[in-house]
């Protein structure tokens, strides 16, 4: 099984996919490579002029996609609910002894694919657990990418991916599904490097791409 490479470009476009799928060619409506303070707000309306500048670090009155990679964790505090699948990524829905962290049980119990080295990358402080702070971009999509998703309201089965009957869904029937899957996100999902999404590789991972029409 081929090893997952978490670039800054990855975990940001997963986590804030899981939101609402937004990326910056959503928000730079006037396609001049940044996203001004309308822009945004026209996506994330409750975000403040202050919050706006802290991502801003050039002061050029528009996030470039440098920028972009920063503003994940802002963006989830101000997009509206996503209308995708429901995918656990707070710390109260993976902390069930209530203790205010998660430890490597239960983060387990919602991703099962997530390495003690991946773990142990999140828990920055040693502490044996991820605390509030450490639910970061990075926690976010460790718990999307290999979460067990059961059949319901928005998540997309196999079946209906797999228009061949082959039993496995290539990247063209996904494109079939939702459109803006690129290659590199296919491969994440992709992890055995087979050329096709099989059972095991329907997670929350998966669910989020598809969630993005």
């Amino acid at each position: 099984m081929k090893k997952l490479a978490f670039t800054t470009a990855s975990i940001l476009a997963l986590t804030v996919a899981a939101a609402s799928a937004v990326t910056l060619t959503d928000l730079d409506t006037n396609a001049d490579g940044s996203a001004d303070f309308g822009e945004v707000r026209a996506v994330a309306p409750t975000i403040s002029q202050e919050e706006y500048n802290s991502i801003d670090t050039d002061g050029s009155n528009g996030w470039d996609d440098t920028e972009f990679g920063m503003a994940a964790e802002m963006l989830l505090k101000h997009l509206p609910e996503s209308s995708g699948p429901a995918i656990k990524l707070d710390l109260g829905s993976v902390d069930t002894n209530a203790d205010g962290s998660a430890d490597m049980g239960e983060v387990l119990a919602v991703s099962p694919t997530v390495t003690e080295a991946e773990f142990n990358m999140v828990d920055a402080d040693g502490s044996g657990g991820w605390d509030e702070i450490e639910m970061t971009g990075t926690a976010m999509m460790l718990l999307a990418k290999g979460q067990l998703m059961t059949e319901g309201d928005g998540v997309v089965s196999l079946g209906t991916l797999d228009s061949n009957g082959d039993g496995s869904a290539d990247i063209g029937e996904v494109l079939a599904v939702s459109p803006t899957v690129s290659q590199a996100e296919f491969n994440m999902v992709d992890t055995d490097g087979s050329a096709g999404w099989d059972e095991p590789e329907m997670t929350g991972q998966a669910q989020m791409l598809l969630a993005r029409k």
